[in-house]
C-alpha cells in the first residue's frame, strides 16, 4: 500500500520530468526514484532514470536501471538500443555489441544498433562472429548481396532465389526469430505488405511476444482496410 498520497507521488515524476527537461540529470534521477519507490513496475520512468544516471555519469545506477526495466519488458528493442550505447561508454564493447544485435533481432528497422556493431568492428573494439545476421539488407541489389545474406543466415544459396522460396525455407526450419528478423527486413522494404505483416506476427507469438503480434495484426488489418477504400475509391 503507498504511504504516499497519489498527488504527491505524481508530483515528483511531473518534477522529474522537469528537471530533465532542464537537463538537471542528478535532481531527474533523484525525483525518478521517488517515484518509482512507489510505482516500482513502471517501464517508461525505470528507462528515463536510466537516461537521467547516464547523462550525469552514474553509469552503475544507469545500468541497474536499465536491467530493470528490461526485466519488465524484455523484447523492447530501443531498450537494448540504449544500454547499448551505455555499455559503449563504459568500455564494455563486447556488452554493447550484444545488445546491440538483440535490438537488430527485436527490430530491424532500429538501423543505428546496426551501424553501431558495425562501427564497432571498424575500431577493432569487436569482432562479428561468423554467420551473425546483422542486418538483413536490401535483397534485391544483386548477386553479391545475396551471397552475403545467405551466409550471414546460414541459408543454402540457392534458397536466395526469391523472397518466397527463401521465406518457405525458413518456415521448414521451425525458427521464429530468424523469420522474424528477415520478416523485419522484408517490411523495411515493403511496408505495406499486409501477407507479411501476418506472418511476422505468427512468428512473434511463438516467440511469446504478443504484444508485438498484436501490433502486426492490427497493421496488417489497417491496409486491408486502406485497400478496399482504395478500390471503392477507384469505381
Amino acid at each position: 500500500m503507498s504511504i504516499l498520497p497519489n498527488r504527491a507521488v505524481r508530483n515528483f515524476r511531473d518534477e522529474a520530468d522537469k528537471a530533465r527537461d532542464e537537463r538537471r540529470w542528478r535532481d531527474a534521477a533523484q525525483l525518478y526514484r521517488a517515484y518509482l519507490a512507489e510505482h516500482p513496475n513502471d517501464f517508461a520512468i525505470w528507462v528515463q532514470c536510466g537516461h537521467a544516471d547516464k547523462e550525469s555519469g552514474e553509469f552503475d545506477l544507469a545500468e541497474q536501471c536499465y536491467i530493470t526495466a528490461r526485466r519488465i519488458s524484455v523484447a523492447d528493442a530501443d531498450l537494448h538500443l540504449q544500454i547499448g550505447h551505455l555499455y559503449k561508454l563504459m568500455g564494455r564493447f563486447a556488452d554493447a555489441a550484444k545488445s546491440y544485435q538483440r535490438c537488430v533481432e527485436l527490430d530491424a528497422a532500429l538501423v543505428d544498433a546496426a551501424t553501431e556493431i558495425r562501427t564497432l568492428e571498424r575500431e577493432g573494439r569487436f569482432s562479428i562472429p561468423e554467420g551473425t545476421t546483422i542486418l538483413p539488407g536490401e535483397l534485391k541489389e544483386g548477386t553479391t548481396r545475396k551471397r552475403t545474406l545467405a551466409g550471414s543466415l546460414q541459408v543454402p544459396a540457392e534458397v536466395m532465389v526469391s523472397e518466397e522460396t527463401l521465406l518457405i525455407y525458413m518456415r521448414q526450419q521451425n525458427c521464429p526469430s530468424r523469420l522474424a528478423v528477415l520478416l523485419r527486413a522484408y517490411l523495411r522494404l515493403s511496408p505495406t505488405d499486409g501477407s507479411r505483416w501476418h506472418t511476422l506476427a505468427d512468428a512473434l507469438d511463438q516467440l511469446g511476444e504478443e504484444n508485438q503480434a498484436l501490433r502486426c495484426r492490427q497493421i496488417a488489418e489497417a491496409l486491408a482496410v486502406k485497400c478496399v477504400d482504395e478500390d471503392n475509391d477507384a469505381r
